[in-house]
Parts: C-alpha cells; structure tokens; sequence
C-alpha cells in the first residue's frame, strides 16, 4: 500500500482488543490486509474493525477526511 499521507494523531488512537481493533473516532473506511496484500476485512464509517483470528503481522489502512494512512498491527 503507497501514496498515503499521515493523519493527525489525535484523531486516531488504535487499540486491538480480544475481538477488534478500535479507532477511538469514527473513520470513514478501514481495511485490514495479510502482508501478502489479500484483503480481510473492510468497514465503512465506524469505530472499529473485527480482529483477524491468527497471531501475525497485518496491515491496517485507515481513511478519514479523505486521508489514508497505514499502519502494521501485530497480533500475538
């Protein structure tokens, strides 16, 4: 995933939890990603997103604004 910009930090405060991961803000689309690129999950205008099962490293992309940022979630 390229070509992204930064959103502002205090709009979003990423916290994986036993069944999500949680944006502290409402975004406007989120999607989780394998490293591989095959997409997992996709939401529009929510909170929070439902956590893939298996331990390993994803890739969260997140939009809101307009703006899209990436981040690497790692799940153990």
């Amino acid at each position: 995933i390229t070509g992204t910009e930064d959103i502002d930090a205090e709009n979003i405060n990423i916290k994986v939890t036993n069944q999500e991961i949680t944006f502290g803000c409402n975004v406007d689309n989120a999607q989780i990603y394998t490293l591989s690129g095959m997409m997992l999950n996709s939401i529009d205008d929510a909170s929070a997103i439902e956590k893939p099962f298996a331990q390993g490293v994803y890739i969260l992309r997140i939009t809101l604004d307009g703006v899209t940022s990436t981040h690497k979630i790692v799940l153990k």
